[in-house]
């Protein structure tokens, strides 16, 4: 892991609603990522097959440094796992667009990013589809 690849922060998503803890999250495991524990009260992950970080994970927020939907979605898994409810999107349009759309899909409501009704209605579509039982 490069020093470097921590600078090229893409997008964030912040707990948007009360921690249950302020201690660091604990370590999950996903299939296909690698955990790194720096000792700052953080966990990164990596691919299995890389070195460079694809997330950090905070107590309150998650820094990404991947765009890729397969990550975005390990993301999202962290977030539901950790019991996110809310959270706030920042980032590159790139990230906010897919970040958008995993969450809305796991039922974590956001803020931050304004979708186009096109996004609203693609993600409902989707939504209705994993779970109809909802629609």
């Amino acid at each position: 892991m490069t020093g470097f690849a921590l600078d090229q922060m893409i997008g964030q998503l912040r707990r948007n609603d009360p921690a249950l803890s302020p201690d660091p999250p604990v370590p999950l495991e996903l299939s296909g990522y690698v955990l790194k524990a720096p000792g700052d009260h953080s966990v990164i992950y990596t691919r299995s097959d890389g070195t460079d970080p694809v997330f950090r994970v905070f107590a309150n927020r998650i820094e990404a440094y991947s765009s890729r939907e397969e990550d975005i979605q390990a993301m999202v898994s962290v977030m539901s796992a950790l019991g996110w409810g809310r959270a706030c999107l920042s980032g590159r349009e790139d990230f906010l667009h897919v970040a958008f759309l995993k969450c809305r899909i796991a039922n974590i409501e956001t803020s931050g990013y304004d979708p186009t009704p096109l996004e609203e209605e693609h993600a409902g579509r989707i939504g209705k589809s994993l779970f109809p039982e909802l629609g």
